[in-house]
Formats: structure tokens, sequence, C-alpha cells
């Protein structure tokens, strides 16, 4: 199913409307500069349900893009109550523009003992090697960036909310 938004919402805001179309369990946030590996969604559930077994709670899968291996994911697969919790109707941080917010959501699962790294589940980004933006819309995603830093500076300091 196709979504639109227009005019530009930003990328998590887009993300919480997409999610208000479905009721899934498990959510991912995927962007349009992915290639997904071979069979990374079966990858990482497989983390997922070895993990959720072994700690005895429900856990924040980071796929690897191979840009942050191990403690950090750009993109990850979390049980929609998780993140329900976190951001109520929203399902998602829509406090941010673009970015910051994955760390943010990284951060949160460790600090509940619930982030684990699929290092296998690739999904590679299609960025340029420099990090340059290469079209207008990551353009103005990263034109914010100063402005989603405080916001996750000041989430940060006062406990997530």
């Amino acid at each position: 199913r196709i979504i639109s938004n227009s005019p530009r919402r930003g990328y998590w805001n887009s993300l919480a409307s997409g999610t208000q179309f479905t009721d899934a369990p498990m959510l991912s946030n995927l962007a349009n500069d992915l290639i997904p590996g071979r069979e990374w969604l079966a990858r990482g559930l497989k983390t997922y349900q070895k993990a959720k077994t072994e700690l005895g709670h429900p856990v924040m899968v980071g796929f690897n893009d191979g840009v942050h291996p191990g403690n950090h994911a750009g993109h990850v697969m979390a049980p929609r109550a998780m993140l329900e919790e976190w951001y109520g109707a929203d399902v998602w941080p829509v406090m941010y523009d673009h970015l910051h917010a994955d760390v943010e959501l990284v951060m949160r699962a460790m600090e509940q003992d619930a982030f684990v790294y699929s290092l296998y589940a690739w999904l590679f980004h299609n960025h340029i090697v420099n990090g340059k933006p290469y079209d207008p819309v990551y353009a103005l995603g990263h034109a914010r960036q100063h402005e989603d830093f405080a916001t996750f500076k000041r989430r940060k300091a006062a406990g997530w909310t």
C-alpha cells in the first residue's frame, strides 16, 4: 500500500503516519535508501527470537548497515508495544525530523537491556562515500540536524520525556 505525505512531513512523522495503517506487532524503520541483503529479515527475526528467549523479555534488533557495527543501528526492528510505551500513539519518535532519533531508540533499548545487534541481517545504505546529501529531501533532513541534536540532548537530560 502506498501512502503519500504531502507536503513533506519529515522521516519520523512519515513513519508514524504509515504505521497507523497497520496493526503489525513488529515494526521496523526502513528508508528508501536501503538495499536489503540476503535473508535480512529472516536473520533479524531469528536474532529477535533467540534474544527474547535468552533475556526473557522483548528486545529491539539493530540491523547491520556496515556503518554502525555492533553498538548502534540506523534501522531497527522492535515490538510495537515497546515503541508505543515510549512514544504513545505516534509509535515513532516524531519529535525529530531526521537525525538522532535512531540514537535515542538504541540508547533507550540499551538502558532496558533490550538491544541486540543482528550481525548478519544486512541493510546496505545507498549513501555516497563522503556522506554528503545526494538529493534535496536528504539535504533537508541534514539541514535540520542541529535542531534534532538539540532535541536529543534535551530529551536525554530529561530522561526521554
